[in-house]
C-alpha cells in the first residue's frame, strides 16, 4: 500500500510540475483545486462521455438539436440527453435513425440519453418524374403508383425512391389512340425508367380518323331516317344529308315511312328491309327507298305519323 501511494505520488508531483512550468502560479492553482474537489476532476478535464452525428450519405440532409445542426460527421459539444432532428434536403427522403436510443425514436426525432456514443441519419434519394401531355386525350399512371394524370390533366409530378424502377401505361380515350413518347421514352412502346435520376417524359395522344356517311332518300314515298348514334336525321322535306362518324364506330339507320307510304329497302353500303348496321372503316352512302301504298289523284298522300 505504501509503495502505491508513493507512485500516486509521485505521479502527481510531476503532473504539478509540468501545469506549474506551463502555466505559472495560475497552473498550481488548478492542482490545487483538483486536489481538493477530486469529484470535479473528470468536467474539468473533459473525460465525459461524448456524442458523434453523422448524416449519411453526407450533404443529404441536416440534423439539428440544442445549438448543433450537422450535414456530415459532427461530435455534438452540449449536455445529454438531447433530442435530434433529421430534415432532408430537396431530392432527398428521410429514412431513419442508426444507434438511436431504444424508444429514443419518434419520426424523424431521435432523443439521445447520457450514455453518448453515435448515431446517423440516412436519408435516400427521391428522384422527380414529371408527366405532361400536349395533344388528344387520355390518361396515364405509373405502377409502382405515384404518377396519375386523368383525361384533362396537362402534367403531373411525384417522387420515387432512388433505384426504383418505374413503368408507365397510356390509356387513351374514347375516339383516341396513344402516338408516342416524348422526352426520357421514346416511341409507342411500353416506357420504364431507372429513377436513379429526375425524369421528364411526355404522352402524346391523337384523335381517331373520321368518314363521312351520306344518306340519300330514293323513291315516291316520304319517311324519315334517323342514325344511332346521332348524327343522321333526314325528315321530311330532307332528300339527303351527311354526318361523320370515328373510324370502327358502328352506326345503326332506321327507316320509318310516313302515314300512307311504305319503307321499300336500302341499297348502297346496306341492303333488305332491317335495319342498316354499318362499320365505319372508310366513307360509305346509303340509299332508302320510299314509296306509296296507295295513290288518289288531287289528294295529299303523305300525312305525317
Amino acid at each position: 500500500m505504501e509503495e502505491s501511494g508513493g507512485r500516486s505520488k509521485r505521479s502527481l508531483d510531476r503532473f504539478r510540475e509540468r501545469i506549474q512550468s506551463r502555466f505559472g502560479v495560475l497552473g498550481a492553482g488548478f492542482v490545487a483545486i483538483l486536489l481538493v474537489v477530486p469529484s470535479f476532476a473528470p468536467a474539468l478535464i473533459g473525460s465525459g462521455p461524448g456524442l458523434v452525428v453523422a448524416v449519411r450519405p453526407p450533404g443529404s440532409g441536416v440534423v439539428v438539436g440544442p445549438g448543433f445542426d450537422c450535414e456530415d460527421e459532427c461530435s455534438y459539444e452540449g449536455g445529454l440527453p438531447a433530442t435530434f432532428t433529421a430534415i432532408a434536403k430537396p431530392g432527398y427522403t428521410f429514412k431513419g435513425w442508426a444507434r438511436c436510443d431504444a424508444g429514443g425514436v419518434s419520426g424523424s426525432r431521435c432523443t439521445v440519453g447520457s450514455g453518448g456514443g453515435s448515431v446517423a441519419a440516412t436519408f435516400v434519394a427521391t428522384p422527380t418524374l414529371t408527366v405532361s401531355k400536349a395533344d388528344g386525350l387520355g390518361t396515364v399512371n405509373s405502377s409502382p403508383a405515384g404518377i396519375s394524370c386523368s383525361a384533362f390533366c396537362t402534367s403531373v409530378t411525384a417522387k420515387f425512391l432512388g433505384g426504383a424502377k418505374v413503368t408507365l401505361k397510356p390509356v387513351p380515350a374514347k375516339h383516341f389512340h396513344f402516338v408516342e413518347w416524348l422526352g426520357d421514352c421514346v416511341g409507342s412502346g411500353a416506357c420504364e425508367l431507372l429513377m436513379s435520376q429526375d425524369h421528364e417524359v411526355e404522352a402524346l395522344f391523337g384523335e381517331d380518323p373520321k368518314y363521312t356517311l351520306t344518306l340519300t332518300k330514293i323513291g315516291d314515298g316520304q319517311g324519315v331516317v334517323r342514325s344511332k348514334p346521332a348524327g343522321i336525321s333526314c325528315i321530311f322535306t330532307c332528300t339527303d344529308t351527311q354526318a361523320v362518324f370515328y373510324t370502327g364506330q358502328t352506326v345503326m339507320l332506321e327507316a320509318l315511312a310516313y302515314k300512307g307510304d311504305t319503307f321499300e329497302g336500302w341499297s348502297g353500303s346496306c341492303g333488305g328491309l332491317g335495319a342498316c348496321v354499318i362499320s365505319m372503316d372508310k366513307a360509305k352512302k346509303v340509299s332508302a327507298e320510299f314509296g306509296p301504298t296507295y295513290w288518289e289523284p288531287g289528294k295529299a298522300h303523305i300525312t305525317e305519323s
